[in-house]
């Protein structure tokens, strides 16, 4: 089998938590296409899309599940923790889910890890809603981190758990916070929105939130690759690095080429109200990073062109669960 190594470590089987779903289905193609065994552990046996020839899904809650023995079978080198909730209005409303699903769920990968004699590298996934709002502009990893939503604490809860058992335990680990991620297979949230209401002839096209709140756009795929850059370059001490391209991009200017890229002619009013947790303006430096060599590569146009070419051709109806010969049931 054909394994890649870039820098010093060498992932040759992952296990990916969470990996059926938008985030996790380019981290499991990125990691296949680089000949690594993966598997996916996921509460779902419905992935957003078909998981690559070689990959095994576990159709299982990770709470409860016995990690350690499933790491040590299949001797895996990297885990790439995406359980968890996936934006903040649902913290909002149910905080206490939330901080059980980022936080626990994580510490339970930590602590399966710890049981080990060769603990793989944990890289875990949080989120900019660590930094709350912006104090300085482009924020870096040392940004003051004063989360104003019950997602952006329970994802810092979380990374002081990865940077604690790096410290306290020596296992080699993590955390990556993607700024607005965006792409194919995302169901959900502004980019799709937009699409669906532009796609529907929404005119006027009614549109939350002010045009001047502005945002860090990272490409799914873009996401992903730098993920699995960072899980085999990265000193892996407990740090924590920006998914970010640190380019701004304003509302009115995302719907503005969204409306010029599917070739409508509609006319945008904002509402001018900001959901309660969300931040004004985000921008992440990427310095981190790019020291490593990892960085985004597509840009906006490019990144919302693709987007647009998929949701043309796709459909929810369109994906269908795993077939059962590859789906372990638990």
């Amino acid at each position: 089998m054909k394994q890649r190594a870039l820098g010093g470590r060498l992932v040759r089987r992952a296990l990916v938590t969470g990996g059926a779903g938008f985030l996790g289905s380019w981290i499991v193609e990125t990691l296949a296409e680089t000949g690594v065994e993966v598997t996916v552990l996921d509460r779902t046996a419905r992935p957003v899309v078909e998981l690559p020839t070689g990959a095994e899904l576990i159709h299982a809650e990770l709470r409860g599940y016995p990690i350690a023995d499933l790491l040590a079978e299949r001797e895996i080198d990297a885990v790439f923790q995406l359980v968890g909730t996936p934006t903040v209005p649902p913290s909002v409303e149910h905080p206490l889910d939330d901080l059980r699903l980022n936080t626990e769920s994580t510490l339970s990968v930590l602590e399966a890890a710890r049981a080990l004699d060769r603990p793989p590298v944990i890289v875990f996934t949080s989120s900019a809603a660590v930094y709350g709002e912006s104090v300085t502009l482009p924020m870096a990893e040392d940004h003051p981190l004063r989360p104003i939503s019950p997602y952006g604490i329970s994802k810092h809860a979380a990374e002081q758990y990865v940077e604690l058992y790096a410290r306290m335990h020596a296992i080699p680990a993590l955390s990556v916070r993607p700024f607005s991620l965006y792409g194919p297979r995302q169901r959900k949230l502004v980019v799709y929105d937009l699409l669906a209401r532009i796609g529907n002839n929404e005119d006027p096209l009614l549109v939350l939130g002010s045009p001047d709140v502005s945002r860090d756009f990272v490409f799914a795929a873009d996401a992903a690759r730098m993920i699995v850059g960072l899980a085999r370059v990265a000193q892996a001490r407990g740090e924590a690095y920006n998914i970010a391209s640190g380019v701004p991009v304003s509302l009115g200017e995302l719907v503005g080429a969204l409306v010029d890229l599917t070739g409508r002619a509609v006319t945008a009013h904002f509402t001018g109200e900001v959901r309660p947790g969300d931040p004004l303006h985000w921008r992440g430096d990427p310095s981190r990073a790019a020291d490593l060599g990892v960085r985004t590569t597509t840009s906006l146009l490019d990144g919302l062109g693709q987007t647009i070419d998929w949701f043309r051709a796709e459909s929810p109806a369109t994906v269908q669960p795993v077939p059962a010969d590859r789906v372990k049931r638990v």
